[in-house]
Parts: structure tokens; sequence; C-alpha cells
């Protein structure tokens, strides 16, 4: 649900293509460094 109206947000505001799909990508950016920082912790505190 939150992803599509996300993604209809962005469809229709008025922005230059390039920066539209810079900023679209922006959660699955952030969403992969939690993962990543949430696997390096959880890795540390087993050892």
């Amino acid at each position: 649900m939150f992803g599509a109206g996300y993604f209809s947000l962005f469809s229709s505001l008025e922005l230059n293509p390039v920066l539209k799909d810079i900023l679209v990508l922006v959660p699955i950016q952030f969403g992969v460094l939690a993962y990543l920082f949430f696997s390096k912790f959880s890795k540390a505190s087993d050892s």
C-alpha cells in the first residue's frame, strides 16, 4: 500500500526525470543500509 502511494506521488511530481529516478530509489537504499547494519551488528554480538 505504501509503495503504490509512494510511486504514484512521484509520478505526479513535475521534476527532472533524472532527479525523479534518484528519489524513487531512496527508500530502497535506506532498506539496504538498514539490512547491512543489522546483519553486521548481529554477527558482532554473536561472537
